[in-house]
């Protein structure tokens, strides 16, 4: 059964989108009054047609929408750089991200995508990373080493593409 955004619109938040020329982290002006349903839906920008956060696509648990982004206050999405494709977590509010109930969405979803997550705070700097558990004893063997932002995201898509990041590991939640 196909999952619905039902009263979340983390997606009409976070990204920006160029086309309506809504800036970042700030709630687009087309959300309904109650704060959820777009009001332009019909006519809505191609970004946000096109766009599908992990959780819409299947990923982490619908057990009680519970990791639904509002429920859990994290977006989780994929985002495509020069490095290659990462899943991305942010939080909606602050500190959610490192909460117990962002942390198991944040695993749920590493598990079910079978890709490293790296998580961001407002100022898109890394402040933390998930993922299975020779990727994350990578990473805290690696991560004194890594000088910047660029050499994390190099790190995590190479471990990804040496195939030591895969669906069925037991991601730890």
């Amino acid at each position: 059964m196909p999952r619905k955004c039902g009263t979340c619109s983390a997606c009409c938040r976070w990204p920006s989108v160029a086309e309506i020329d809504k800036p970042a982290r700030e709630p687009c002006r087309f959300l309904g009054k109650q704060g959820w349903r777009c009001t332009i839906y019909a006519e809505r920008p191609e970004a946000c047609s096109a766009y599908h956060c992990t959780w819409i696509r299947g990923m982490g648990s619908a057990h009680d929408n519970r990791d639904r982004p509002d429920s859990c206050g994290v977006l989780i999405d994929r985002r495509s750089t020069q490095f290659g494709v990462v899943l991305v977590a942010k939080s909606l509010t602050p500190g959610a991200a490192m909460s117990a109930k962002g942390q198991r969405a944040i695993e749920r979803t590493t598990r079910d995508e079978g890709m490293p997550c790296l998580v961001i705070n407002d100022d898109e700097q890394i402040i933390a990373a998930a993922g299975p558990p020779d990727f994350m004893q990578e990473v805290v063997r690696k991560g004194p080493e890594l000088g910047n932002q660029k050499d994390w995201i190099t790190n995590i898509v190479a471990m990804a593409q040496e195939g030591r990041v895969y669906p069925g590991l037991d991601h730890g939640g």
